[in-house]
């Protein structure tokens, strides 16, 4: 067994088995400071059928935990989705949300691929969010998505004709903030 000497004190190397921050050493960091990143990838597929009807995307939705009072928390999201129709893409408006309740959103539209390309682009929504809560509090974030025409998409299809072997999932990260 390995050790890490720190002075004169050793540290076992199976001591440490997951990173932790200790009691009050999280009340010592600057404003700007990154307390925690939590990443997600989803393969969780959302059929979006209506038109101007907001729809949860399931493999949007991320829960961080913050570490400290009053902290910002910058949400992104990448979503993978493709369109039913073989000519002209769909538009999309999305909506983040915390905790179900819509916090923010777009004001311009994103286009997404069809049919004829075998998948769409990627298209990114990020958001800072300053949400005035105390450290413990758990955070839910997600998007909705919202199309303006009859053509249906789905979020996360995979097995297209053409498509590489390896899945390209919906994924992204939220990361706390210390202010």
């Amino acid at each position: 067994m390995a050790l890490i000497r720190l002075n004169t004190r050793s540290i076992p190397d199976d001591a440490v088995t997951a990173p932790k921050i200790a009691d009050g050493v999280v009340s010592s960091v600057a404003a700007g400071d990154i307390l925690q990143v939590v990443p997600f990838t989803s393969s969780a597929i959302t059929d979006v059928t209506s038109a101007n009807t907001w729809v949860a995307i399931a493999a949007a939705n991320v829960t961080i935990v913050s570490k400290r009072l009053n902290s910002k928390f910058l949400y992104m999201f990448v979503l993978s989705a493709e369109a039913d129709i073989n000519t002209n893409s769909a538009y999309l408006f999305s909506q983040v949300t915390r905790g179900g309740t819509r916090i923010a959103a777009s004001q311009v539209n994103m286009s997404l691929g069809h049919d004829t390309y075998e998948s769409g682009p990627q298209n990114t929504v990020l958001y800072t969010d300053s949400p005035a809560v105390a450290a413990g509090t758990s955070l839910v974030y997600g998007c909705n998505f919202r199309k303006s025409s009859a053509p249906s998409f789905q979020v996360n299809q995979q097995g297209l004709t053409g498509q590489d072997g390896g899945s390209i999932y919906s994924h992204g990260y939220v990361i706390e903030i210390a202010v």
